[in-house]
């Protein structure tokens, strides 16, 4: 499963929350171009894509990162 979680800063003690999950990594990538859920709204200035199988304490498989661009008015791809 491809988990998305928001981030309000990358600081482990601030805000975040799982948002929401696909099964399919390119629905994941497309939910956060497109911004299907407004993530936008000023509270997560980071988004994070994780694959994590299937279990209690699944280690992450693979991690996506994107940080808002006020600029260009959506989610980068962060390259990390």
């Amino acid at each position: 499963m491809y988990f998305i979680t928001g981030l309000t800063t990358l600081d482990p003690s601030h805000k975040s929350r799982c948002l929401g999950y696909y099964r399919d990594k390119q629905e994941a990538l497309s939910a956060v171009n497109e911004n299907r859920g407004g993530f936008d709204q000023g509270i997560y200035n980071y988004l994070v894509i994780e694959k994590i199988g299937e279990g209690i304490h699944a280690i992450v498989e693979e991690e996506t990162w994107f940080r808002w661009v006020n600029l260009v008015g959506s989610y980068r791809h962060r390259g990390c």
